[in-house]
């Protein structure tokens, strides 16, 4: 995953719902690569609270 983000951008990371562990593992995963810390966000209430709230979504490859 880390070669698709540009860590120049902020990059946005969710699941399904706050019960979800995947995208802080991810997180984690970046951060011990070296990822910035500064170019990742977690968006905690999941994919379909953020587009019901109408949010920005944005394809990656």
């Amino acid at each position: 995953m880390r070669d698709r983000l540009d860590p120049s951008r902020l990059s946005i990371l969710f699941c399904n719902g706050p019960q979800c562990p995947q995208s802080p593992m991810a997180i984690r995963e970046l951060l011990e690569a070296g990822y910035p810390a500064s170019a990742l966000a977690y968006y905690r209430g999941g994919l379909h609270d953020w587009v019901t709230l109408a949010m920005p979504l944005e394809q990656v490859g």
